[in-house]
Order: C-alpha cells, then structure tokens, then sequence
C-alpha cells in the first residue's frame, strides 16, 4: 500500500520500486491509477523518483508517469521502464519516494 505524505507544500508516495515488464516506449514510470490521483500527476507528467532520506541525491531520476497495468492495483509498487531502473542505481523492492516534477523538484 502506498504511503502518500506532503514535504514542502508537494504530495509525495513512498512505494516500492520494481523493473516494468516489456516496457515500450523508454523513460516510463508506471504508477497505480488511485497513487496518481492522490499526488496530482497525470499521465504524461514528469515525476521524479527518488531514494528516501540521505540517498536522495545518490539515487534520482525523472521519468514520464503512465497508469500501471490493473493488476498492479494496490501494491504500492512504482514500475519503472529498464533504462529508468538502470539509471535509478537502486535493487528491486527498495523503497523510494515519487512525486510530481516541477518549481521545485
């Protein structure tokens, strides 16, 4: 289940990151419908995805959010496309922190 908390004014998700099976197009973030709403991100926005706490900056990347397939519905999981993992530097099932690109991300 996906932890939604407010920082700085911005709504954010606490999830677990996994790998999108046969993800097409690249720089994809699939996130569940119902986490979308909460954060106020549509698909086609850009959010960034990124390690909780002190990792911050260590593990950080943006990507285009999309709606994750149905039966990914209440898992509280971010898939993100392979490139995206690659580039994230994370293990799958760590926890990081997604919200909505923009003044101040």
């Amino acid at each position: 289940m996906a932890v939604i908390f407010e920082k700085w004014g911005i709504k954010r998700a606490k999830l677990k990151v996994d790998v999108a099976p046969n993800a097409e197009p690249p720089r994809r973030a699939y996130l569940e419908k119902s986490v979308m709403e909460r954060i106020g991100v549509k698909p086609g926005d850009i959010v960034v995805v990124t390690a909780p706490g002190f990792l911050t900056y260590a593990h950080y990347c943006r990507a285009v959010a999309e709606v994750a397939p149905p039966e990914y519905e209440g898992k509280g999981v971010v898939l993100l496309s392979p490139d995206k993992f690659k580039e994230l530097g994370m293990k799958k099932g760590s926890e990081v922190v997604v919200w909505k690109h923009g003044r101040w991300s």
